[in-house]
């Protein structure tokens, strides 16, 4: 089935139905055929046949006139207009949830951000096809190539367009948040590698000169000190020293 056509009494298009946040497991291709006298959905999915539904009668309202109810082309406006209102609300839970793993990142340093930002750069990765589709078929409604609707519809159509045209707008700003994210969470990770680097550092200078006294007491030689009593204990002292002054260093220089 091609994702928009224009027969001579026919309009004919097709796009795949995310269910929301379940979009990862749950979609399924819907084909709509558009007459001059009748809609037709078709589906396989008895959860996506349900939503079709309520979305129909949600958009046509609690007291639908007869005139909205036996003209198809205000049917599929109707349901349309619908989609996009349940996908601009989808993508304000979205954000909301990208806000949350940006804080929890920044505050307490979430483990778990960078899993959650692999999944959302894949969701509006889904969600970019998706709007990019439904997009596309609004522009060949509008277009009404076969002159199968009015043109007041072909205006309602337009707008739909217009409407969908920012959801992929707001898509397109979220996936470049994320962008934002990941580049502040690989910030973080080069931040905790650099100050493990300077601590790991701080501790080779400060045991250098310590290693180098036991390279130099380690040697089976006849140093003149071995014979004094004080040798030892001067040996001990100058290594606290040496601790302690690497110690004190340091933290006059702000590097612990």
């Amino acid at each position: 089935v091609p994702e928009f056509e224009s027969l001579a009494d026919e309009t004919v298009f097709s796009f795949q139905y995310l269910h929301g946040a379940d979009s990862a497991k749950l979609s399924e291709r819907i084909i709509v055929s558009l007459r001059q006298d009748d809609i037709v959905f078709l589906c396989r999915n008895a959860k996506t046949r349900e939503a079709l539904i309520t979305m129909t009668e949600e958009g046509l309202g609690p007291d639908p006139t007869a005139a909205a109810i036996a003209n198809p082309d205000k049917i599929l406006q109707l349901f349309l207009s619908e989609m996009i209102r349940r996908d601009f609300l989808y993508l304000e839970d979205l954000e909301d949830r990208i806000t949350e793993t940006e804080n929890n990142l920044i505050m307490t340093g979430d483990e778990n951000a960078r899993t959650k930002i692999i999944e959302y750069r894949k969701e509006l990765r889904r969600l970019k096809k998706y709007v990019e589709a439904l997009d596309r078929i609004l522009q060949g409604l509008y277009e009404n190539e076969n002159n199968l609707m009015t043109e007041e519809m072909q205006r309602h159509f337009r707008i739909l367009n217009q409407k969908m045209e920012r959801v992929l707008t707001e898509v397109q700003n979220l996936h470049e948040y994320v962008s934002q994210l990941r580049e502040a969470y690989q910030a973080q990770i080069d931040i905790e590698q650099n100050n493990l680097m300077k601590v790991f550092t701080i501790v080779a200078t400060i045991f250098m000169p310590l290693t180098l006294l036991v390279g130099w007491y380690g040697m089976n030689l006849k140093m003149p000190e071995f014979k004094s009593d004080l040798a030892y204990p001067i040996v001990a002292l100058v290594s606290v020293l040496i601790f302690v002054g690497g110690i004190v260093y340091f933290k006059k220089k702000k590097w612990l």
